[in-house]
């Protein structure tokens, strides 16, 4: 007898309730699993991108500290000691001289006339001119580092235009201040500021321009060292209104520690940076000799 196929035997509501329930909880450990998978990439992504921006903040900031620029006159103080050299000389001639009692009289008022025309140029004369127009000069290069800010000048300029009337020098600083976060408008946080000026003047810790170099900083140290003393100094101020150690002197290295936020975590970037050109005046051998290379001494927190 042929069956009809309206009697086949098919699944039971219970069957298809069970496994309806399998599917759902497969489909909720997938999708857990998905958005775990896409919360940690997003983690590690931000870390990834706070690391690169850390990284490349710290090597402007280790660029430009590493080329801060003392400049003195080092000519000027040879050819002080040049012409003191001469007019010692000179005078221990004319002693001898007038001492000497086989030269004519004729010969010796002679030499004197000669010796005061003001109208005559010797090498006593020119030099005399550029001591007279240079011993009044004032240094406008200065390291101001406090213990969270810092401005100085450096030779880390870089003319854009073609016979700009500029130099290779500038004047660069470093300090603490609110800004606006650049991808959430509505959040602000405590950002490091990067000033710079083509224009060297009196005043290094003013002028230029300042963009934002980090944000979310909680904390910014620096310490000097002075290699003649070796000690590390929490203050270093080259113009007059420095100490006795300091005044017309640039450290030989500084010690930098950073904290900020990144993804919600503390993270810490420590690191000592020697400079290259200290030019400082009557200092030790020693002075040259940083307390390191240059490299970064990094802690991650």
């Amino acid at each position: 007898m042929q069956k009809s196929p309206y009697n086949n035997q098919g699944f039971t509501l219970l069957e298809i309730m069970i496994a309806i329930t399998i599917l759902a909880v497969i489909s909720i450990f997938t999708a857990t699993s998905m958005q775990n998978t896409i919360t940690l990439k997003r983690k590690i992504q931000t870390k990834i991108d706070s690391s690169t921006e850390i990284r490349s903040a710290i090597k402007v900031i280790k660029k430009d500290i590493q080329t801060a620029f003392n400049y003195n006159n080092y000519n000027l103080e040879l050819l002080v000691d040049i012409r003191r050299e001469i007019i010692l000389d000179k005078q221990q001639k004319n002693q001898q001289s007038n001492a000497n009692n086989n030269n004519s009289t004729n010969n010796n008022q002679q030499k004197k006339t000669n010796t005061n025309d003001p109208n005559q140029v010797t090498t006593e004369s020119i030099i005399g001119d550029y001591i007279s127009a240079y011993k009044n000069q004032q240094a406008k290069t200065h390291f101001m580092g406090e213990k969270d800010s810092l401005h100085f000048t450096s030779l880390n300029h870089l003319r854009r235009f073609k016979d700009a009337q500029e130099s290779n020098i500038m004047e660069v600083g470093y300090y603490l201040e609110n800004c606006r976060s650049l991808l959430k408008a509505n959040e602000r946080s405590q950002c490091l500021w990067r000033r710079t000026t083509p224009f060297i003047d009196e005043d290094t810790t003013e002028g230029g321009s300042g963009a934002v170099l980090l944000e979310n900083i909680s904390k910014l140290e620096m310490t000097f060292y002075d290699a003649k003393a070796e000690e590390w100094l929490t203050r270093w101020l080259s113009n007059e209104d420095g100490s006795q150690t300091t005044r017309n002197r640039f450290p030989s290295a500084v010690k930098l520690k950073l904290e900020l936020e990144v993804g919600g975590q503390a993270h810490t970037e420590e690191l000592i940076i020697g400079l290259f050109f200290t030019n400082n005046k009557n200092d030790d051998k020693k002075d040259s000799a940083n307390p390191t290379d240059g490299a970064p001494n990094q802690q991650g927190n």
